[in-house]
This record gives C-alpha cells, sequence and structure tokens, in this order.
C-alpha cells in the first residue's frame, strides 16, 4: 500500500465506489521496520505503518486490524515462511510477552495519532486462518494458538476495553464441516470475541498446499451457484448456537471472497467475474455484515509475476490499473439507493426519498461441471469462455407500480463480452498479443468502458414497465430519474 500504483488504484475505488474498510495482511511485516533486535538494541518503530494508515484516512478508508504475522526477531521459528515474494513469517513468538509489548505499544501508538475514537470503530483480530495447515498459515496447536490469541486479546482490551477485538479469519471448510468456533470459544473462556469472520471461497480441498491453492488452474471448485447463500445459512446457525451459548449475537463478516484463491484461473479475468460479484451480493446483501472482496488488484506478491496481462488474476485491478469487470460490479452496486422496492436473485431495484430508482442486474452464467472439476485447466485465449453452460441471454421485465405521472430521464450502464470487459477488447483489439509498449495498453485502458445508452420517456399511467435483453455474463445498471419542469417546482 506504499507503492503508488496500488495508491492510485485505491484512490480510484474510493472516490468512485467507496468501500468502507480493508483487509490486509503483514502489518508487522519486516519490510515495515516495525521491530528489530540484534542482541544489542531493540527498536520498536511505526513510521512506516503511519504512512500507510495516514494514508487510508485520507480517502476515507478504515483498516481491520489483522495483527499479522511475526517479525523475524521476534519469531521463533523465522525460516518459516509464506508467499514468493518478500516472503511473510508464520511462526510462534519466541515470547509471548515481548509479542504483547509489540501489539500493546502498537495500539497505544494508534490511539494516541488517531484518536482512540477513531482507533475503536477499528475492527481488531489475530491473524489469519490460523486452523490452516503448515503450508498456510497455521500455527498447527489449537491449544497454543488459543493462549496466543487470550493474551494478544487480554493486550488490547487492557488498552481500551472498548476497541472491538474479534475472532480470527476462518476458512469455509472450516465453519462448515468442523466445530472450531465453539471449541476455540472454550479454550479461550471466559473471553468473548466481538465478531466472527470468514473467508468465503467455494471450494473443496482448501487444505492443500499454498502454491497449488493459488498458482493452480486444477482445484476443485463448488459447482452449486448458491454455495454463498448456503455458507451465510450455516453461519447465520453459528450465529443463533453462539448467542444461546453466550446470550450475545455477534456480528458475522466475510472479509475476503472470490470464486477461487487461485491467481491463474482463466475465468477470473472474464465478464462473467462481473455478474458472479453481481448475483451474490443482490441474492446476500441484507443477510450479514460485510463482503470483502479478494482483492484489489492483481498486483499483489503472493505469486510469481507473470509476463501475460490477462494471467488469470483474481483483482479488481489488472497489475496495470486497468479495471475489470468485477470492479465495475461493485461500481454499479454502489448507485443503488435506501429502500427496497424488489429484488430476486439476479434483480434489485431501490429508490431514493424523491422516487428516482436505480437497479442493477445481471445475467449469470454458471461455470460448467466439466471446469469446477478441474478438467478444463488447458483453455487457451480463445476458449476460455468454454467454461461455463449454454451461453444464452437473458429477459428482465422491470415493473414499478405507483410511479409519478411525469418526465424521466433513463440511463443504462452496462458490461458484457462487447463492452466494458479489457479481457475481451484486448482479444478483438490485440488478437491475444501483449501490448507492445505503453501507447498500446494507454489505448487498451481508455478505449475499455462500460456501454451506455439514455432515453427521454413520459409516464402517463402512474406505472412502469420496461424489457431488458441481458447477453451473457452481463451487468446492467439502470436509473429512471425524474424531470422537474419549472411550473411543477413552483
Amino acid at each position: 500500500m506504499l507503492q503508488d500504483e496500488v495508491q492510485q488504484m485505491l484512490r480510484t475505488t474510493q472516490k468512485e465506489i467507496g468501500f468502507k474498510y480493508i483487509k490486509f495482511h503483514g502489518l508487522f511485516d519486516d519490510r515495515l521496520s516495525v521491530y528489530s533486535n540484534n542482541g544489542k538494541r531493540e527498536i520498536f518503530n511505526f513510521t512506516e505503518l503511519d504512512r500507510i494508515f495516514d494514508f487510508l484516512l485520507s480517502i476515507n478508508l478504515r483498516p481491520l486490524i489483522q495483527l499479522s504475522f511475526m517479525p523475524k526477531d521476534m519469531a521463533l521459528t523465522p525460516q518459516r515462511e509464506v508467499f514468493f515474494n518478500h516472503p511473510l513469517v508464520i511462526s510462534r513468538p519466541k515470547s509471548i510477552s515481548k509479542w504483547t509489548e509489540l501489539v500493546s505499544k502498537f495500539t497505544l501508538h494508534m490511539i494516541n495519532r488517531y484518536g482512540i475514537k477513531e482507533v475503536e470503530k477499528w475492527p481488531f483480530t489475530l491473524w489469519n486462518e490460523p486452523e490452516s495447515n503448515k503450508d498456510m498459515f497455521g500455527l498447527l496447536d489449537d491449544e497454543y494458538f488459543a493462549s496466543f490469541f487470550s493474551a494478544t486479546f487480554d493486550a488490547v482490551k487492557a488498552i481500551d476495553k472498548d476497541i472491538s477485538f474479534g475472532f480470527p479469519s476462518i476458512t469455509t471448510s472450516t465453519l462448515t464441516e468442523t466445530n472450531f468456533l465453539f471449541e476455540f470459544m472454550n479454550l479461550i473462556s471466559p473471553r468473548i470475541p466481538d465478531f466472527v469472520l470468514l473467508n468465503f471461497y467455494p471450494m473443496t480441498g482448501l487444505n492443500c498446499f499454498l502454491d497449488d491453492a493459488i498458482e493452480s488452474n486444477t482445484l476443485t471448485l463448488d459447482y452449486d451457484k448458491d454455495a454463498m447463500s448456503k455458507c451465510i445459512d450455516k453461519l447465520l446457525e453459528k450465529q443463533k448456537q453462539i448467542q444461546a451459548k453466550v446470550g450475545i449475537s455477534l456480528p458475522m463478516y466475510i472479509t475476503e471472497w472470490n470464486s477461487t484463491t487461485s491467481h491463474r484461473s482463466t475465468a477470473n479475468d472474464l465478464a462473467y467475474k462481473g455478474a458472479y460479484v453481481v448475483r451474490n451480493i443482490i441474492s446476500n446483501y441484507d443477510r450479514i455484515g460485510s463482503f470483502g472482496y479478494w482483492s484489489l488488484t492483481d498486483y499483489i506478491n503472493e505469486v510469481p509475476e507473470r509476463e501475460e496481462l490477462f494471467h488469470g488474476g483474481h483483482g479488481l485491478f489488472t497489475r496495470n490499473g486497468i479495471k475489470k469487470p468485477p470492479y465495475y460490479a461493485f461500481l454499479f452496486l454502489s448507485k443503488l439507493y435506501e429502500n427496497l422496492i424488489y429484488k430476486n436473485d439476479y434483480l434489485i431495484i431501490t429508490k431514493d426519498e424523491a422516487n428516482n430508482i436505480s437497479s442493477v442486474m445481471c445475467n449469470f452464467i454458471n461455470i460448467s461441471k466439466l471446469y469446477a472439476d478441474g478438467k478444463l485447466s488447458g483453455l487457451n485465449n480463445s476458449s476460455r469462455y468454454s467454461s461455463f453452460e449454454s451461453e444464452v441471454t437473458r429477459s428482465q421485465i422491470i415493473k414499478i407500480d405507483s410511479v409519478e405521472n411525469g418526465d424521466y430521464v433513463l440511463e443504462e450502464y452496462y458490461v458484457n463480452k462487447y463492452h466494458g470487459s479489457i479481457f475481451d477488447l484486448w482479444l478483438k483489439m490485440f488478437n491475444g498479443n501483449e501490448p507492445a509498449n505503453q501507447e498500446e495498453m494507454d489505448m487498451l485502458k481508455t478505449s475499455c468502458t462500460p456501454g451506455f445508452k439514455m432515453h427521454k420517456i413520459t409516464i402517463l399511467d402512474n406505472a412502469f414497465s420496461y424489457n431488458v435483453i441481458l447477453e451473457a455474463h452481463e451487468i446492467r445498471l439502470f436509473k429512471l430519474k425524474r424531470i422537474y419542469k419549472k411550473e411543477e417546482e413552483e
């Protein structure tokens, strides 16, 4: 987040969409020089963190404080690392008291710099997926991690009991297939975390080697298009069970989600991903406290850099800052109003206090069973869309009753394979060849925009009906705004 290209992507995202929180790994990464100890001199240094948090708050984005991972000079096993470029240390601390000293100093520093009321709006947690295996983030001993968590929890709460400190992020399979949450609660009792965090990836066998999980295009995916809804069902069951146990209803947050963990999935670059986001959000928007999409950009240091611009990364942007279809999905969703008129799994209609209408819809086409089973991993650029079930258009009728008569402007913005999908435009413009220079790259970037239509209509019978034909994988934003004439205002 200190790199200019990443900051520019975040600025654009916040200006155009406006997320509330951001999750990131590596708060205590050695590149930020937070802690060092050469045996003669011990240094705690939060200068680089100040730069990060100053920037985030300047663009109205609050951090989810994931206390992770271990500074090398504090690590019991500093050689245990994950990720390819500048790997992060996944280790217990040599001294739990030294770790809690770091956590305490960090928390106090943030309060003194940003104010206690601001820091109390930042959710705190410890680690990421501690229940995963040794090739991922797991600390491999639930009882040890419980004591590690308890000491960290106590250190933060001792400074300010009103700081929210939640469960560590867990995986979908942990939620659905184990009793980890309750076993963990028993181990840390009488402490009660303030919220539950989930990383949702609809995949099987996520306890695989890390390299396979993030570099493979042969992972087995969940073929069920309602996988997120069913996972949230399970999460809400756990919420009720926790409430019965402790008497408190804990907020439930998804802080990582995508259709896959892989940075090499051929479907990640396609128009499909925009419809995937829209369908899952409008199906579940009011059921859970957050949807944290992973990740911002294809420019990420978890895997070796690939020469190809469209290599299957799961970001909202390409590595050089070109918007991908899921970016437009969130942009369209951000234009919805507060008052719900109607929704189903493919359409949501809202209005504001002035009765202006905003609607988002999609034609979601699910991946094929063969692709879900990892049997279509060898697709080339021109055959990527063979990953899906039959691609058909969808007729979507928008009906709204009790609409004031008068003149209106109707605006439609849409992204599909022919408009706003950067991969498809690149294939058309460059025939699958990489842009040769910055001029060609700029041409590609400026040429990729959503389609747009604008009409002027008159409503006479206090009712509105409009039929939209959506292409396969299309997302569409529909806005209906009243035109007031001078005599109406008077």
